[in-house]
């Protein structure tokens, strides 16, 4: 529904600002009230419709936030039009009248802007390039100043926007993102790529699969959703792999390596795949139970690549855990850091690696030292090939 139809709020007669709780009682007393089974009314089931429909957006912190945007654009188009018909109406809007107004304070007599205030424009505009070009080598928080400085400059610079929404879509911040960018559009209307990212973001939905969706029953084009049976029975067997994997691990008898072995020759071929099969099933289990968002989106940089960015981010990470599941810890902080943005999703995977690793230390406590100094890397590269996997099932990204 959409902004020029019948308003959500008032459908459910609710305040813009009520809180989650308020619209859920409100949407019960009204579909109590207009359930074609039990209402009299003619127009009844029409009502109960809108009801239901009004209920499906605002019950979603996402779409609602997407349909508060939508709101605050349409309210701020209105008032735009309205204050050009009021001053069209003016004496002083008729052009013999103009001809002798006064220009305004920083035009020039042609009606111009003076050359003072072209160079503040062209600072602004300076200032938002160089804010594209930090946001693309991820330095974000340089970016978000050239961004700020701008704007002190010229409030209505829609590039500075722009870029605000861009820097808040990459630290994963949806409805900052979406705010900025209807900011953007209620200045620069005719930007079809301006248009198109705010489009992108309003259809994009909070979780590609869960507990909020399921409410809503809006699912993703070409998404798989698990019944809660099937759910449920994955997430048996998975749990039931793992187990057998510990077992299997803790129960077979270590090997006697040569006195001259290094760390990676300790190991022995069960072992080996206990550590990377054990890897695999817990990034299927956290896919499908929404642990983890796509590992697409999740693993890779939005945006176009960079001279200071050349590869994807899961790319990285992988070609560091091979080496040290450690050092791609490391990694990803200082990444978290610079972009100041944590994703949860890629926090669980290296958090459900740890525990993992912990634990096939503790079954084979004649092996712990290789187990926690080596044991990660095999680990983490098939939590991300099961997550991956879990991803390819449920169609997810």
């Amino acid at each position: 529904m959409k902004p020029g139809d019948d308003n959500h709020y008032e459908v459910l007669g609710v305040a813009r600002d009520a809180s989650p709780e308020m619209v859920k009682a409100r949407f019960r007393e009204l579909a109590r009230r207009y359930h074609p089974d039990v209402a009299s009314a003619p127009d009844a089931e029409d009502r109960f419709r809108a009801v239901n429909a009004a209920y499906q957006v605002l019950s979603d912190p996402r779409r609602r936030a997407a349909y508060d945007a939508e709101l605050q654009l349409a309210a701020a188009r209105a008032r735009r039009a309205a204050r050009v018909a009021e001053s069209r109406s003016r004496p002083g809007s008729h052009p013999r009248d103009q001809r002798s107004s006064r220009p305004p304070r920083d035009s020039a007599p042609t009606g111009r802007p003076s050359a003072s205030a072209r160079r503040r424009l062209s600072e602004a505009e300076r200032l938002v390039e160089q804010a594209r070009a930090a946001h693309r080598l991820l330095q974000l928080r340089t970016a978000e100043q050239l961004c700020r400085q701008a704007l002190q400059i010229d409030r209505r610079q829609a590039g500075a926007y722009e870029v605000l929404g861009d820097i808040h879509r990459s630290r994963g911040h949806h409805d900052e993102a979406l705010a900025m960018y209807s900011f953007a559009l209620q200045i620069d209307r005719g930007n079809p790529a301006l248009q198109a990212k705010f489009d992108r973001m309003v259809a994009r939905p909070t979780r590609y699969h869960g507990p909020a969706s399921r409410t809503t029953g809006h699912m993703p084009r070409g998404h798989v959703e698990l019944p809660p049976s099937t759910r449920m029975l994955v997430s048996g067997v998975g749990v039931a792999l793992y187990a057998f994997l510990l077992f299997v691990t803790g129960a077979t008898p270590a090997s006697q390596p040569p006195a001259t072995s290094v760390v990676f020759l300790e190991w022995n071929v069960g072992l080996l795949m206990a550590l990377s099969s054990s890897g695999a099933v817990t990034g299927l289990l956290m896919a499908v139970n929404d642990l983890t968002r796509p590992a697409r989106a999740e693993l890779s940089l939005e945006g176009k690549p960079s001279a200071g960015v050349a590869m994807p981010l899961g790319v990285a990470l992988l070609g560091f855990a091979v080496v040290s599941f450690y050092a791609a810890f490391a990694l990803y902080v200082a990444l978290a850091v610079r972009q100041n943005r944590i994703s949860k999703s890629i926090a669980n995977a290296f958090g459900a690696t740890s525990i993992t690793v912990a634990l096939f230390a503790l079954v084979r406590w004649d092996s712990a030292t290789y187990i926690l100094a080596t044991g990660g890397n095999l680990i983490f590269v098939g939590l991300i090939v099961g997550w991956a996997a879990g991803d390819a099932v449920l169609r997810r990204g």
